[in-house]
């Protein structure tokens, strides 16, 4: 019987692959030579390329892509070479750009968002973006090399222009740390994140560190190692998109399971009262997980979340969180909304909610850098682009016809968060991947001009397609 069903599921098998269009380019007909392809030649090939793309296109499932496309009033553009390199809001050097369809596009964006006026660099509360030349993994990338970066002490542009500072030598900012606590493992060169001294003390208000007792115990004054400081925490949940595990990696930021095995093992504060899915089991309870458990809808379980960084905050770990909005296979939406309200007294009380920062320039000037100790980033890939708009229906539910009874979660920076990434190629649909990420100016790090560039080297990327940003707006 086995055998049997075996042999049917390879003849069912068999005949879908016999069903399924064949791609030309794999056989063989598309490898380049010293001579050229023939004109009528190269025109078969890619003929028959496209009547492959269409079949394709009619029985596409599985990946979140919009596929209903018509960009022919583009085609035009196509012969010309369009570079949005440097900051979106610095003309630069190269004029054969659209920055001004990518500020547009920003513009509608923040508006959905909730981030605030078109970037202003003395208006700290502005938003500042740019349109990605990759999917939301660069965004992602972008975001939590940003946090890392503000979170462990460097440069902020905001720094500069609080302090009347565009003038001053800022290549070498002092970067010695005056921190009591030796480092575990000895550095030949000291790390450039940290340009600058966390002043101790925190300043959260007297009353915060009784307000919620019911959560965890009175610590009073902060006498955590001042060394921890400056060694941000990633928490991310086991329905993230497989991106932030190679970024984490990329760029040598600690997730709380790391740094919990090695600092604080059989310590873990998080027992696994609830039983969610995707959670690997463990042998010993105070084991440290993987990652922030999920509930069996995708989305991250926020008690559990609480728990894991009051962990860490207590012991004066900067904290970063990546929520989602809208998971690969689940579409589901992490509720935002309430994990902020739930934790930000907590990172209030452990003095994370506004932290200074003295920062010493070669000029022998000393400057005070104002943050906060956390970062909540929002990886909206799929969601991003949508869920305003289930917002607006769940606010207008006769107009709409919107039934739902599941409440929709905000997320937008009226909530808290420091950064959102959207990609263009799943609900809004481009021909290739793109997206957009958004922060806030005052969060923005220092950045130089390269002189050829003629604008700030803002992005992730330094040329980067001028015609993504047309693919948007369009």
């Amino acid at each position: 019987e086995e055998r049997e069903r075996m042999s049917d599921k390879s003849k069912e098998q068999e005949e879908q692959e016999q069903l399924a269009p064949v791609n030309p380019s794999e056989g063989g007909g598309v490898e380049l030579t010293e001579a050229a392809i023939p004109a009528e030649r190269r025109k078969e090939i890619l003929g028959d390329f496209e009547k492959y793309l269409i079949e394709c296109r009619k029985n596409f499932l599985g990946y979140q892509n919009n596929q209903n496309l018509n960009y022919d009033e583009l085609a035009p553009f196509l012969n010309y070479h369009i570079n949005n390199i440097g900051d979106t809001f610095e003309k630069g050097n190269l004029t054969l750009n659209t920055k001004s369809f990518e500020k547009a596009v920003l513009n509608y964006f923040a508006k959905l968002w909730n981030a605030g006026k078109t970037h202003d660099p003395d208006d700290e509360e502005s938003y500042w973006g740019y349109v990605l030349s990759m999917g939301s993994t660069e965004g992602n990338m972008y975001a939590l090399r940003n946090a890392r970066d503000y979170l462990a002490g460097k440069m902020l542009s905001a720094d500069l222009h609080e302090n009347n500072l565009k003038g001053e030598n800022t290549e070498e900012v002092d970067v010695k740390q005056e921190v009591n606590q030796k480092p575990r493992r000895p550095r030949k060169n000291v790390s450039k994140l940290h340009q600058g001294t966390f002043i101790t003390g925190g300043e959260s208000p007297p009353e915060s560190k009784t307000e919620h007792h019911h959560h965890h115990h009175d610590h009073g004054h902060f006498h955590h190692p001042k060394g921890e400081m400056y060694t941000p925490v990633l928490f991310y949940s086991v329905d993230s998109h497989y991106s932030i595990s190679k970024i984490k990696d990329l760029i040598a930021l600690p997730t709380f399971t790391e740094l919990g095995n090695t600092i604080y093992p059989d310590q873990c504060p998080y027992l696994g009262e609830t039983e969610n899915e995707g959670e690997c089991p463990r042998e010993d309870p105070r084991e440290w997980p993987e990652m922030v458990p999920s509930h069996y809808d995708g989305s991250i379980d926020i008690q559990a979340l609480y728990k894991l960084v009051e962990f860490f905050a207590s012991r004066g770990h900067p904290i970063i969180i990546n929520f989602n909005l809208g998971t690969t296979f689940k579409g589901a939406l992490d509720r935002v909304d309430d994990a902020v309200k739930l934790l930000l007294p907590m990172l209030q009380c452990y003095g994370l909610a506004r932290r200074k920062l003295r920062i010493k320039l070669s000029s022998g000037k000393e400057i005070i850098s104002h943050r906060t100790g956390y970062w909540f980033h929002v990886d909206g890939a799929l969601g991003a682009a949508y869920v305003p708009f289930l917002i607006k229906a769940e606010n207008d539910r006769e107009k709409y016809g919107f039934n739902s009874t599941i409440p929709v979660p905000r997320f937008g920076f009226e909530q808290g968060i420091q950064s959102v990434v959207m990609s263009g190629h799943k609900h809004i649909g481009t021909s290739w991947p793109t997206g957009v990420y958004m922060t806030k100016t005052k969060y923005l790090l220092h950045f130089t001009a390269p002189d050829y560039v003629g604008a700030l080297d803002s992005t992730m990327s330094g040329s980067r397609s001028g015609f993504s940003s047309l693919k948007l707006w369009h």
